[in-house]
């Protein structure tokens, strides 16, 4: 089951950054801006990401805090998609979530 489970963690990630990457296109003026938000933004994220909520990141936070930070993050990435008009992906993402969430309250990581 924990295969499945790090499957789901690591999918949800990556459409986390998607959906962050689109909130920073989607703030710029012109295209130039625009790339310039997107991936300033993911790898700023990417950056957090490496070096608290990895499972090998090098400063580690307590369950509480990091679970904290992921239902967060996870839920701004649900309301970017939302507010860009990706609902029924806004829906699933969110849902996926939740699924992961208690997965990880059952697994402890």
């Amino acid at each position: 089951m924990k295969p499945f489970y790090y499957t789901i963690a690591f999918l949800l990630e990556m459409g986390m950054f998607i959906a962050f990457f689109l909130w920073g296109y989607l703030q710029g003026a012109t295209i130039v801006w625009k790339w310039c938000f997107a991936l300033g933004l993911v790898t700023a994220l990417v950056i957090f990401w490496g070096i608290f909520m990895s499972p090998k990141a090098p400063v580690r936070l307590s369950f509480a805090v990091k679970t904290g930070v992921e239902v967060i993050l996870f839920l701004a990435a649900t309301c970017i998609l939302s507010r860009a008009g990706y609902k029924v992906a806004a829906i699933v993402f969110g849902t996926a979530t939740v699924v992961k969430e208690v997965c990880s309250l059952v697994y402890g990581e």
